[in-house]
């Protein structure tokens, strides 16, 4: 069993081409049944960072791994990434994407199975 839950080799991003990178040869390790704080100021990386972890954000440069395996950016392997590694933003209006908490609800549900209809959605 790995002993690294989360780890970083050498990761940089940046947001535009000439850009100073938001993550520069950025590595680390988050060890499995630790709990770890990321602190910095704002804008020092730590939502990128999280962003590259969750794949919603590719790093320009290095690897991130998740139990051990390279994160692979392919849909599938990222939708079963992101069974096991979820992001909270930090403004509310930024995690939903509907009007109502009905609607949000089979939002969710129609990811983890494509083709609900909305008759089932709403049972």
């Amino acid at each position: 069993m790995n002993d690294c839950i989360l780890e970083a080799r050498h990761v940089s991003y940046s947001y535009g081409s000439g850009e100073e990178p938001s993550l520069k040869d950025l590595s680390l390790s988050i060890r499995r049944g630790r709990r770890t704080a990321v602190m910095g100021a704002n804008g020092s990386g730590k939502s990128t960072f999280f962003l590259c972890c969750n794949g919603i954000l590719r790093p320009d440069e290095g690897q991130i791994y998740y139990d051990g395996q390279p994160l692979s950016y392919r849909k599938r392997d990222l939708l079963s990434l992101r069974e096991k590694v979820g992001i909270v933003f930090q403004n509310p209006a930024n995690q939903f994407v509907t009007q109502n908490v009905e609607d949000e609800v089979c939002v969710g549900l129609r990811l983890w199975e494509p083709g609900l209809s909305d008759e089932a959605c709403r049972q």
